[in-house]
């Protein structure tokens, strides 16, 4: 069964209920597992409440926060998700992916699908930010799952809907790798099938 990781950085709310609706998406196909984690923002001035412990430990958005980079090897897919502002991913996700980059000769990611989404800001910017992502994580050798484009700024459901989507096909696509490989994974070792 394909296991999904929806990463997303800082306390955006809007952003945790997209990466929910991306989770919600993944889940919704059969056997795949879904979890959400984020990254902590490096935004200076918070207030101490949440500099300290971040949100409500009731609240749906009290996420745990990534701890290990290896931790991203342990899945079949990854969806990144930033703030849309700026044209560019955050200043933490680009330093995440960069120390990923240091695991590339390693081959900790090679064929494992990557994704990413953002809020709606504009639609050029939030396609910019996408970008930064996807660039990135073809640079890790992953297969991309680029999802929908032209999210709305003033429809969040189309938002929410472009999310669902994403996560469907993050899930579809990785349990078609998974099938793949396991198939190649015979044929290596001569349980292929006989003509």
């Amino acid at each position: 069964m394909p296991k999904v990781l929806v990463l997303f950085c800082g306390r955006d709310a809007d952003l945790a209920d997209l990466a929910a609706a991306v989770a919600e998406g993944a889940r919704s196909v059969r056997f795949t597992e879904a979890d959400i984690r984020r990254i902590e923002s490096e935004e200076r001035g918070l207030p101490a409440a949440l500099a300290s412990g971040g949100m409500e430990a009731g609240s749906p958005h009290a996420i745990s926060l990534l701890e290990n980079l290896d931790d991203l090897a342990t899945y079949d897919a990854v969806v990144l998700g930033s703030p849309g502002g700026g044209g560019d991913m955050s200043a933490e996700l680009r330093s995440l992916l960069d120390r990923a980059h240091l695991l590339v000769p390693a081959g900790l990611f090679r064929d494992r699908v990557g994704a990413a989404f953002t809020t709606p800001q504009t639609a050029a910017g939030s396609s910019a930010v996408k970008w930064s992502i996807l660039t990135a994580l073809a640079g890790l050798e992953m297969i991309l799952v680029p999802g929908a484009e032209g999210d709305s700024a003033a429809d969040p459901a189309a938002a929410r809907a472009a999310a669902l989507y994403l996560g469907r096909r993050v899930a579809t696509v990785s349990e078609w790798v998974r099938h793949a490989k396991a198939h190649e994974h015979g044929h290596a070792h001569g349980h292929g099938h006989s003509h």
